[in-house]
């Protein structure tokens, strides 16, 4: 026993506490007794804790027990075990805080004593003793500490437990930003660039999270805003320029604002003090560039930063200081102030900060001379000076066997390397060795190892291999490290089944029956188990005759009915042998069954062949053709195969035989012995039989017509032509002369008829050969008989024959003609009429004895040589010739001057119709096909009968002779109709008998055989309309079940095949209706299949029916539990608590029901199975105890195997490992090495090249919490940052563009790999875009407001017209435009080049030379262009104005003719005194108010015409006056009718534009008889003298109508003067007179109107029409004639037209 005593304190109570033996007993009063016997191999340690009287723990700790010769105890206050770990929130600065300990746990406390352990910050807070709720005792301050940890005690009755209570304080927003930095230069340059950095403000904020989330802003006062000049990075505090300064200011008060995001938001403001001097005062900026190694050693110098030589006056001396607004290089480098050295004063790191930019300032000592600042910008080149770091170096791969060439490889941990350095130096190649390593291959970028050869499980089942990581990209002097890697195959079904032999052939006959044995086709599989097992299926081909088992592979025929070897001779089958792996393979092969022949089949002729045979119709051939020419071709076929398709033969009708061709059996010609004459025999019954040589024989015979078509080969002959015949001089035109008749037996030739040698063409022959009398024949002359020969020719188109008449032509003038008393006889005579039989007379007037004769001989006529009786020689038959004509001679006895009178008639005999003739049809009988679907009405064929009679005897009707009511027969066509619906079905077959009779009612038969032909008009019907089946899955048996469709139509109408819709995985025998399924059914893949099967038969169009098929697989407990989203990994932290759920895992089983039903073992297996539970059935990993415990080695790597089971009758189960990484708390931020960088490149930078930035950030944390992974915040869609080694490089994906923008601010993430919570740390990257120029200018079109400018044309030489701009996005000298003129075009396609200047800076354009005269608008197009200055290969910019000059004419007023007719009369006197001279006949004259040349006047005739010279000569004006050169062969002058000659004169000024006036000038020549003291009078036409009377009428009637037309013309003529005072005509209207004037010359009348003259008695004036005359010069006319009537004269008066305008 042992007694524990505390001092200085009463009333202690000791209880004992967790983690206790049984061997110990603790009393109240702190005396430890033993209960048990002790193990001296175990330190036992004893959990105390001492209570006061209140129950309240005063302290805890721990009693070791030392057992040795004498037991002694020691303390241990800080070996005491907690249970449990609280973690809680209170917000700093709140008064109502405390956290509920039982809610945080959802545990009952009930009887527990809660109290604080002493220690730690448990002073900070109470703790209520029941309820277990915790209270600060004063407010938190977050910034004063963020976590405070401390102990608590839970008693009960029988021991105390502990408890860790973590309190996290969290923010609020209750501190201001503090500045704590300000930069700013000392003094900014008027040409300081945009983006240059002037300034810096940074400040801080105590606070957390968005409290402490600083946004910069320039503070715009209400009279000043410099917020247009600089630019401050709301998130860095850099002030940069973003404008060009203007205006010159010393000092600028740039006040600054720093406010947080926390809500409310607190602020703090700055002022920035900035100084802006000229260029002038201090001058432009130097930059220095260069380049050094990143080991430069210490104290190195680099560069002096001077003022160049040039500068001051060589005797002033300048000291140098250091401007770094960034603040961070001042470490680095040191600058001398009186030489400007900069050396390096500190180790440079490319890793660290990749570059450095300052400023060194030159200072003259006295003050006066002010030198640009030095921009310093050194980059840093990177050496090899890191080894590449493996982040793992034990790694794991599973991958499938069979996975192809370039697939991944899943690896755990994952493959990651790293190096520090850059470019070459970081690059990393990665290699695999080994065994085996040339399956293998790793992306060196992506760290992805992939396969690149076969993997085969068979083969090996791991690899282990060594990664190997290069940097240098592997060459010379490279850095590496190693790690291990092993790759664990997966076993999968990769063998497909394989068949004995790579096709199958077999044969079987046509005639086999059902049944019948075909083949063996069989597969095997290496795999086993299900892998191995082999279904075999028939998917392709066959029709369903066939049927395969699908174990044994045994072929055998199902459906004998359905082989044809005609049909189809063999088979071609797709077989299919599928294993039952996950997912199956499958092999195909291809199975050819031949069927064999069986002599079946007779011979058959062709389609052609056998229509001629049936309908009778003649093949047709020509005569003529030589011995042994193809009369026809025959195609005879045998469909069976060898001897039993080969086919003889044979013609039986003499005369023919047949012959084969091709060397073919199937090709044959028709030969005859002969040649064929038409004319002796047209057609020929041909007997053909058909034998083909199987056993037996087989044979087919036809009968078919051949007929002999006709060739012109015979010349037509005239049929007893007349020799002679005698005419009358005096027979008129028509007269008959003789008829020939022409026989020609060809039927092809066309009969023409013609006369040769016809001059003077006195005949005609029609196409009758009728010659008839074409023209008076002529007179006989010396003689009395004139004879001739006329050849008369007929032709049939090729042959040519010709007879001679021998006309004699007699005078007979003297002589009466001997007549007939008609020409033309018309007789009519019945057909069959008796030999003899008088059809009529003939007979001539004549006192002497006449003699009849014909003039040709008839065989069908005799005349009576005496009486003229003509009688019929023979029975004439009407249907042979129906029409005869011939000519009849009348011969006197006397002769009259040595020859014999003669008369000539013509003669018709009409041959009248008897019925003799019944009607015939063309066949003897006819066969006709008609669908069962012909509507009533339709006509099935149409038999035709013909009668040769002529009318009421030729009219036939048609009847129905015999036959039920199906048909009818059209009376008038024969047409036979359908009459009834029809149903091939019900009757396939019908005859009718159609009787045709003619109008004699004699009648004739046929026979009409009417084969009804099926149409598909019948459905195939299935036996169900719907087929519900179920099958279990993974049966053998693939057969499904069986469908029947009937269909009761016939041929292919009635065949029905079956096919499937929505059923890729089923096939169905095409014929049999059989469903099998080509896979083997898996519930879980598909739990159910529904299709469809269709039934087409094969008519045109088809018609179909569907069946629908369900079927429902039943279920199999065949599946394992499957665990998703594998492999499973996870991190935890190692400070998670008890009971925190961690992970998921889930587990399915496709299965159904119970068998799908899954539970979860609830202890894990593996080396970390015991930290964890997993909740049955969710699957939820929670940590058991606490993860401290686990050894560091297995943290990465720490398996936990979790078990999954199905509740089937064969329970399933299913393992998978989840690999927990262990990482360390969380506890540190990541940390930049540099949290600000900037960075300044132009636009030409290579993005592809070089990073923009290298940057790098550390985390103290071990494990995943210590590593960084970058992001950028705001990437402005161009920038990436990549992890590189422990860096991350900025790179940006696409080119800067300046003009786009000048200046990006980067606001770059560090964040550490916590799962919860992770920590993370920005740094701040600026970078400046400078110029390039690559932007040319582009004129700025606004400016150019209006589409023309106007000018005047007195436009002053150097006038301005107008001030082009541009803009170039570019700036500075880059932005300098160049104007030039590229070209100048006026209206007239000219280049007056010369006419403008333009300032190539400013862009004014001015005038240079004045404009042209003008005498109209003037505009000129001037193209300018733009270029830049600094690089004229950029492109032009063109811009082209419009210059208008509009043209002001000065002249206003139009020319004028004072006399607006000037009248001229000249007699023949005058022209024949004026020949060879120029006659001047009248000066006119025109005003013009216009001064100068714009009232200078030239004159011209307007309407000059050709003709003028011919008429009376030569017209012209000069200076005003008209001159006349007189044509001494004019019709004018040699004439003696009067001449009127109207001229219009032009007046036309000198102005621009042109104006004119006219006037005219009317020309008069007198006529001959005129003189000047009478009017002419003209004589009356003879015509008139001829009878007085109507000489009379013809006078008063002219002398009426010329007065009633004088009248009309006075008062129109007074209408249109009225109009024309006030108007200018378009036209003038004017009499038009011949006119003499009375008295001297006219002289010229005064403009002023004057009332018209007295009209001339109406006996002198002559009136013509109102006629309507353009300006446009006219023709002269022609003086109308009088006939004899006198013509008056007509003056027109001057005062009649109004002076125009």
């Amino acid at each position: 026993m042992a007694t524990l005593q505390t001092s200085n304190v009463t009333n202690v109570t000791y209880v004992l506490m967790c983690c206790t033996y049984d061997v110990f007993t603790l009393l109240t009063d702190g005396r430890v007794l033993v209960t048990s016997q002790l193990d001296f191999n175990i330190q036992y340690s004893i959990p105390v804790a001492e209570l006061d009287s209140f129950g309240a723990i005063l302290t805890a700790y721990v009693i070791h027990v030392n057992l040795t010769s004498d037991v002694s105890l020691y303390k241990d206050p800080d070996g005491l075990c907690n249970t449990t770990s609280f973690y809680v929130t209170m917000e700093e600065s709140s008064d109502i805080v405390f956290a509920d300990l039982a809610s945080l746990t959802n545990q009952s406390f009930s009887r527990v004593q809660f109290s604080l352990v002493p220690g730690g910050d448990a002073d900070r807070f109470s703790i209520d003793p029941s309820s277990g709720v915790i209270t600060p005792n004063s407010p938190l301050d977050r910034e004063e500490r963020d976590t405070l940890v401390f102990r608590i005690a839970m008693a009960t009755r029988y021991d105390v437990t502990f408890g860790t209570v973590t309190v996290a304080v969290t923010d609020i927003n209750d501190n201001p930003p503090t500045i704590v930095e300000t930069r700013s230069s000392e003094y900014i340059l008027q040409s300081t660039p945009i983006n240059s950095i002037v300034g810096l403000v940074r400040g801080e904020d105590p606070d957390a999270g968005e409290n402490a989330t600083l946004t910069y802003t320039i503070v715009t006062e209400a009279d000043e805003d410099f917020s247009e000049l600089f630019f401050i990075n709301n998130v860095t505090g850099v002030i940069t320029v973003i404008s060009n300064f203007k205006v010159i200011r010393e000092h600028i008060p740039l006040k600054i604002k720093v406010l947080d995001n926390g809500e409310p938001p607190r602020a703090a403001e700055t002022t920035v003090e900035l100084s802006l001097l000229s260029n002038d005062a201090v001058g432009n900026l130097t930059r220095l560039e260069l380049t050094v190694p990143e080991d430069v050693p210490i104290g190195t110098a680099l560069v002096n930063a001077t003022v160049p030589a040039s500068a001051g006056d060589g005797t002033i001396v300048y000291t140098y200081a250091m401007q770094d607004p960034s603040g961070i290089n001042e470490k680095y480098f040191h600058v001398h102030n009186e030489t400007g050295e900069i050396t390096v004063i500190s180790e440079l790191d490319r890793e660290t900060e990749p570059s450095h930019q300052f400023f060194v300032e030159p200072n003259a000592e006295s003050g006066c001379d002010r030198q640009p600042l030095i921009l310093v910008d050194i980059t840093l080149e990177d050496i090899n000076d890191n080894d590449p770091v493996f982040k793992h170096g034990i790694l794991q791969g599973t991958v499938p066997e069979n996975t192809p060439i370039g697939e991944p490889v899943i690896v755990i941990p994952e493959l990651a390397v790293t190096d520090r350095d850059f470019g070459i130096h970081g690059s990393v190649d990665i290699r695999i060795t080994g065994l085996g390593a040339s399956n293998f291959a790793v992306n060196s970028t992506a760290g992805q190892i992939y396969t690149t050869g076969t993997l085969d499980y068979e083969t090996a089942q791991s690899y282990s291999l060594t990664i190997e990581a290069r940097d240098m990209d592997g060459t010379f002097g490279y850095r590496s490290a190693t790690a291990r890697l092993t790759i664990e195959l997966q076993d999968e079904n990769d063998n497909s089944p394989q068949f004995s032999q790579e096709d199958f052939h077999f044969s079987i006959h046509e005639n086999a029956m059902g049944s019948a044995f075909v083949g063996t086709v069989l597969a095997t599989d290496r795999d086993s188990a299900h892998n191995g097992k082999v279904d075999h299926f028939i998917v392709d081909g066959g029709d369903g005759v066939f049927q395969l088992d699908f174990s044994s592979g045994q072929l055998t025929l199902v459906r004998g009915d359905l082989l044809d070897r005609e049909a189809v001779d063999w088979y071609m089958l797709t077989i299919r042998a599928q294993d039952r792996g996950s997912p199956s393979l499958s092999t195909f092969t291809n199975v050819n069954v031949t069927v064999t022949d069986v002599n079946d089949n007779a011979p058959s002729f062709d389609d052609d062949t056998l229509r001629h045979a049936v309908t009778r119709e003649p093949i047709r051939t020509e005569e003529n053709l030589p011995n042994g020419t193809h009369l026809l071709t025959l195609y005879v076929t045998d469909p069976d195969a060898g001897v039993s398709g080969a086919v003889h033969l044979d013609v039986n009708t003499d005369g023919f035989f047949a012959v084969m061709l091709d060397n073919s059996t199937q090709h044959w010609a028709l030969v005859s012995t002969g040649v064929l004459d038409r004319e002796e025999r047209e057609t020929y019954e041909l007997g053909i039989t058909a034998t083909d040589m199987g056993t037996p024989a087989l044979s087919t015979s036809i009968n078919i017509v051949l007929a002999v078509d006709d060739v012109n080969d015979v010349a037509p002959t005239f049929l007893e032509p007349p020799d002679e015949v005698t005419l009358l001089r005096r027979s008129h035109p028509g007269t008959l002369v003789a008829i020939f008749a022409v026989e020609d037996p060809d039927e092809n030739g066309a009969i023409e008829y013609s006369i040769a040698q016809n001059r003077p063409k006195l005949f005609d022959i029609d196409d009758r050969g009728v010659v008839s009398v074409k023209r008076s024949l002529p007179d006989p002359h010396v003689t009395d008989t004139m004879h001739m020969n006329v050849t008369i020719e007929v032709t049939d188109g090729l042959h040519l024959t010709n007879t001679t008449l021998r006309v004699h032509v007699e005078d007979g003038s003297s002589l009466s003609s001997l007549e007939f008393q008609r020409e033309n006889y018309h007789f009519d005579v019945v057909e069959n009429s008796t030999t003899g039989t008088v059809i009529g007379s003939v007979n001539v007037s004549s006192d002497d004895p006449v003699q009849y004769s014909l003039q040709s001989p008839q065989q069908d006529f005799t005349i009576d040589s005496s009486t003229g009786t003509i009688r019929t020689q023979r029975p004439l038959d009407r249907e042979e010739d129906a029409n005869h004509d011939f000519i009849v001679v009348a011969t006197e006895s006397a002769v009259w001057f040595g020859f014999p009178r003669k008369a000539y008639a013509v003669v018709s005999v009409r041959v009248l119709d008897v019925n003799d003739n019944a009607p015939e049809f063309g066949r003897e009988a006819y066969t006709a096909h008609v669908s069962e679907n012909a509507p009533d009405g339709d006509v099935i064929l149409t038999p035709s009968a013909s009668d040769p009679d002529d009318g009421e005897n030729a009219d036939i009707v048609y009847s129905k002779a015999e036959g039920d009511g199906t048909f009818t027969v059209d009376p008038e066509t024969g047409a036979v109709r359908v009459n009834a619906t029809l149903d091939r079905e019900a009757a396939d077959r019908h005859l009718v008998v159609v009787q045709a009779t003619d109008g004699g009612n004699l009648s004739s038969t046929v026979t009409v055989i009417i084969h009804v032909g099926d149409v598909n008009d019948n459905t195939p019907d299935f036996t169900q309309d719907h087929y519900n089946i179920s099958v279990p899955e993974n049966n053998d048996d693939k057969r499904v079940l069986s469908t029947v469709a009937t269909d009761d139509d016939i041929g292919l109408n009635g065949r029905v095949r079956y096919s499937l819709v929505g059923a890729d995985n089923f096939t169905i025998g095409e014929l049999t209706g059989e469903i099998s399924a080509t896979f083997t059914f898996d519930r879980e893949s598909v739990s159910s299949y529904n299709f469809t099967v269709l039934a087409v038969d094969g008519g045109d169009p088809p018609r179909s029916s569907a069946a629908e098929v369900s079927i429902t697989v039943t279920d199999v407990n065949d599946n394992s539990p499957a665990f998703l989203r594998t492999p499973y990994r996870q991190k935890v932290a190692e400070d998670t608590p008890t009971g925190t759920s961690v992970f998921t895992v889930t587990a399915t089983d496709a299965d159904s029901g119970e068998n799908g039903a899954v539970t979860y073992r609830t202890r894990p297996d593996g080396i970390c199975g015991d930290l964890f539970l997993v909740d049955s059935t969710t699957g939820v990993l929670r940590t058991r105890q606490s993860l401290q415990s686990i050894n560091q080695t297995e943290r990465e790597y720490c398996v936990a195997i979790v078990t999954a089971h199905d509740h089937g009758p064969e329970q399933k189960r299913t393992s998978v490992k989840v690999v927990f990484n262990i990482t360390d708390a969380n506890r540190h931020d990541p940390v930049f090495e540099s949290t600000r960088l900037s960075r300044t490149v132009d636009e030409s930078w290579n993005v592809w090249r070089e990073e923009l930035f290298t940057v790098k950030a550390t985390d103290e944390d071990r494990g995943v919490n210590g590593e960084v992974s970058y992001r950028i915040l705001d990437d402005y869609g161009i920038f990436t940052v990549v992890r590189l080694n422990e860096s991350g490089q900025v790179w940006a994906n696409r080119s800067l563009d300046r003009e786009e923008r000048d200046f990006y601010n980067l606001t770059l993430e560090a964040s550490d790999g916590a799962v919860i919570n992770p920590r993370t740390a920005t740094a701040a990257l600026d970078i400046w875009i400078d110029d390039m120029n690559d932007n040319p200018p582009r004129f700025v079109r606004d400016n150019v407001t209006a589409e023309e400018i106007i000018l005047s044309q007195n436009t002053s030489v150097g006038t301005h017209v107008i001030q082009v701009t541009s803009t170039d996005e570019d700036v500075g000298t880059n932005a300098i435009p160049l104007y030039r003129i590229d070209s100048v075009q006026d209206m007239h396609i000219s280049s007056p080049t010369h006419l403008f200047t333009i300032d190539g800076y400013t862009g004014d354009v001015n005038t240079s030379s004045a404009f042209p005269n003008l005498t109209e608008d003037y505009y000129v197009n001037v193209t300018l262009s733009v270029e830049d200055a600094m690089n004229p290969d950029l492109r032009l910019d063109f811009l082209t104005l419009r210059i208008v000059v509009p043209f002001i004419s000065t002249n206003r007023k139009s020319p004028w003719f004072p006399q607006v007719l000037y009248t001229v009369n000249l007699t023949r006197e005058d022209l024949i005194g004026g020949l060879g001279r120029t006659i001047d006949l009248v000066t006119v004259s025109a005003e013009d108010d216009d001064a100068g040349p714009d009232g200078q006047i030239e004159y011209s005739i307007l309407n000059p015409d050709d003709t003028w010279f011919d008429l009376l000569g030569v017209l012209w004006i000069k200076e005003g006056t008209v001159v006349l050169v007189v044509n001494p062969n004019g019709t004018v002058l040699t004439g003696h009718a009067a001449y009127r000659q109207r001229m219009v004169i032009q007046a036309q000024d000198g102005g621009q534009p042109v104006r004119t006036g006219t006037t005219e000038v009317l020309l008069y020549v007198l006529p001959v008889e005129t003189s000047a003291a009478s009017p002419v009078v003209f004589p009356v036409p003879s015509e008139c003298s001829y009878r007085e009377l109507i000489a009379a009428v013809c006078v008063a009637g002219l002398a009426i109508i010329l007065t009633v037309t004088t009248c009309i013309l006075y008062i129109r003529n007074r209408l249109e003067l009225k109009k024309m005072k006030n108007v200018k005509p378009a036209h003038h209207y004017e009499l038009v007179p011949a006119a003499v004037r009375v008295g001297p010359p006219p002289v010229r009348i005064p403009p002023a109107p004057r009332p018209p003259a007295s009209m001339p008695p109406v006996e002198q004036i002559e009136l013509q029409d109102i006629q309507l005359e353009d300006p446009a010069p006219a023709p002269a006319v022609e003086p109308r004639s009088t006939r004899g009537r006198r013509r008056p004269t007509i003056t027109m008066q001057e005062n009649c037209l109004a002076r125009p305008g």
